[in-house]
């Protein structure tokens, strides 16, 4: 049984935007649900209508605890990936700290499992590297172990997040490109958004948008769920109109407020000149639990020894350090600043001639001082010598008008 009820709160927002171009239902579990009314314009109010909805159920989750796993693999055919048949499997375990704007997100697996390959002296090359992500709205701190590199970024340097199982790592950092957010530049954009209706999806009624991407010749097609805040259960990528990309989300589930989210899904990428099989991540939501985190040291992370941190923004800013230290969100702004005095120490002493050369440069110094005076006390004698045989020959001669000596 179901019943058409009013309300002002954010779960229904999207209906006012729409100007009553909506039905909300409250369901027999209690759960509220929104689609587009029957008949309706199929225009920018439909489109508004789904992009806020999803925003809506999307920003309820604020504080949580999330324990995830993402499982990399390899599929010969693309009927080989639902029914499971994959190769090359690397399970990845996920912990996700929110308490916005608080945020840790930490993905490990078995390391002898990575096998890291150094291409040259800049660039490695690995199916997966463990990483954490620490920040706020301020600072953020994102560090790879098994690189051994920390990169702090200060207000002015932007890092974002991704790798949930909310954005399923495709829609890039911090869900700037999740479907409602694409909806809605779209729809600033002439010709670049599209309402398709609704369809039948492996049983499930659901309606069908399609943006454009056209600067990069990229097509979204979204297969979204009406009655779970339009999560798109099926997600189509074109690029220059042939497939790309395909995301499924296989389980929507009703959080303990009343929201909804993706508990399982996969996605897989089509062969390309480069990887001649499927490349495919599927996420499974282990635990979500709401509220903000409660443990002491829940938004900290400790960088081992060896690890070098780098500053963003300023060039040469950067320390190695020579013991394991532990940082939590409020010493960020610390760590920024000694970056930064490392870095003016280093510009600093190259400012100088090694000590070598310095000690060269000494050397040169005191042999050019001695030449000098060696050359000053010649030019003196020189001096000295000459003045003293001009007083003797002036000494030896007659006085003018004087009688030369008579001979013998």
């Amino acid at each position: 049984m179901s019943r058409t009820v009013g309300t002002s709160g954010p779960r229904t927002a999207a209906a006012a935007l729409a100007g009553g171009a909506t039905r909300c239902l409250l369901v027999a579990a209690g759960l509220l649900a929104c689609r587009p009314a029957a008949g309706d314009d199929a225009g920018p109010d439909r489109l508004k209508l789904i992009a806020h909805t999803y925003l809506a159920n999307r920003e309820a989750f604020t504080q949580l605890t999330c324990r995830f796993h993402v499982t990399y693999a390899q599929a010969d055919r693309v009927e080989d990936i639902p029914a499971g048949d994959l190769k090359d499997r690397l399970v990845v375990r996920g912990l996700w700290l929110l308490d916005a704007p608080r945020v840790r997100l930490e993905l490990t697996c078995n390391r002898a499992a990575v096998a890291p390959r150094w291409l040259n002296e800049h660039a490695m090359s690995a199916r997966f590297l463990p990483s954490v992500y620490l920040g706020d709205s301020r600072h953020r701190l994102t560090v790879s172990p098994v690189v051994g590199l920390a990169n702090v970024h200060p207000p002015e340097s932007y890092a974002g997040l991704q790798g949930t199982p909310f954005d399923m790592n495709w829609m890039g950092d911090d869900e700037k490109l999740s479907p409602a957010r694409l909806i809605l530049h779209a729809l600033t954009r002439k010709d670049s958004s599209r309402y398709l209706g609704e369809q039948t999806f492996e049983g499930k009624k659901v309606v069908v948008v399609e943006v454009d991407q056209k600067e990069y010749l990229r097509t979204y097609t979204f297969r979204m769920d009406p009655d779970k805040a339009f999560w798109p259960v099926e997600t189509v990528i074109t690029d220059e109109g042939k497939p790309s990309m395909v995301v499924r989300i296989t389980d929507v589930r009703a959080a303990a407020n009343g929201h909804w989210y993706p508990a399982a899904g996969y996605w897989f990428q089509y062969p390309n000149a480069l990887t001649p099989t499927f490349s495919v991540r599927q996420f499974v939501v282990d635990e979500l639990r709401l509220g903000p985190p409660t443990g002491a040291k829940d938004f900290c992370v400790t960088l081992p020894v060896g690890v070098t941190v780098k500053d963003a923004v300023t060039t040469g800013a950067q320390f190695t350090h020579d013991q394991d230290t532990e940082y939590c969100l409020g010493g960020l702004p610390a760590l920024v600043a000694r970056c930064r005095l490392a870095g003016e120490e280093r510009r600093a002493m190259l400012s100088q001639p090694p000590p070598a050369q310095q000690e060269a440069v000494s050397a040169g110094s005191r042999r050019w001082l001695v030449t000098l005076l060696a050359c000053l006390a010649a030019v003196c004698f020189v001096g000295w010598g000459t003045a003293l045989l001009v007083r003797r020959h002036r000494a030896g001669q007659p006085a003018p008008g004087a009688a030369a000596p008579a001979d013998g």
